[in-house]
């Protein structure tokens, strides 16, 4: 198998952007998740109601309640799926840089 290092770079260029922003929106989202865990332990432990096993599922719920928000918001874009007559040398790429193809189209060599 012979690979062509012209595409291998235009497509470097093309989808390295987008795998740098979902990158960054990942560690963004797991920040923020881990915040909202503390904040909502840190509420319902303040009030003496609530039970301290109860405490911290509702905590670990909303963790992974943003967690899941976050992965959706990565690869929910229209333009994330790979099209059939993509050019590509590897269209089977992460879904989470097909979204570059729309704002910087680029022609690929032949």
């Amino acid at each position: 198998m012979t690979v062509n290092f012209d595409t291998l770079r235009a497509s470097l260029v093309l989808y390295g952007l987008n795998a740098i922003y979902a990158i960054l929106l990942l560690a963004v989202g797991w920040y923020l998740s881990g915040a909202m865990q503390r904040f909502v332990t840190r509420v319902l432990s303040g009030t003496h109601r609530v039970d301290p096993l109860v405490t911290l599922f509702v905590g670990s719920l909303a963790r992974y309640g943003v967690l899941a928000v976050v992965g959706i918001a990565c690869c929910s874009s229209s333009a994330s799926r790979p099209r059939a007559s993509s050019p590509c040398w590897a269209p089977h790429l992460s879904p989470l840089v097909w979204r570059c193809r729309v704002r910087f189209p680029i022609s690929l060599p032949a």
